[in-house]
């Protein structure tokens, strides 16, 4: 092997390990990301646990109705008012930004 060769062969070599370095760092890197993400999302299941979350909702077909999830008050419940008949029907409430 040629002088040449074997400085060309130590270079790919280097490269090659500076590659498998960096690709490390990342990995190490997203895998504290997901460990964070994991967390924010367990604090935030925990918070609609205790506080629960209502959607007002409309489908195609313009049926409407409340969804209540994560409270004591009504885990479930879909357009349903308190006297039990279905509730008024009622425009989505969209906001800038949500999904069509």
């Amino acid at each position: 092997m040629t002088e040449e060769m074997q400085k060309l062969t130590l270079d790919r070599t280097l490269d090659l390990e500076a590659r498998h370095l960096h690709d490390e760092s990342r990995i190490t890197h997203l895998t504290a990301d997901l460990r964070r993400a994991e967390g924010r999302l367990s604090q935030l299941n925990d918070y609609l646990d205790e506080e629960g979350i209502v959607v007002d909702w409309e489908d195609d077909k313009g049926e409407a109705g409340t969804s209540q999830v994560g409270t004591s008050r009504g885990r479930g419940s879909r357009g349903k008012t308190s006297e039990g008949g279905a509730a008024p029907p009622r425009r989505s409430r969209r906001t800038r930004g949500s999904f069509e």
